[in-house]
């Protein structure tokens, strides 16, 4: 059985609100790195601890 989840569409705000959030984490972590995967289709985010 598929669960299949839906998101509302976000506001302006919402969005630039989350980017800022997203933005402060990535600059707390020490080792990071965004790569491109063609296995996963695209582009994501690795934290490396």
């Amino acid at each position: 059985m598929k669960i299949n989840y839906t998101f509302p569409r976000l506001s302006q705000t919402e969005r630039e609100y989350l980017e800022m959030v997203l933005l402060e984490e990535m600059e707390m972590q020490s080792w990071f790195t965004v790569t491109y995967a063609k296995a996963l289709g695209g582009e994501f985010f690795l934290m490396l601890q």
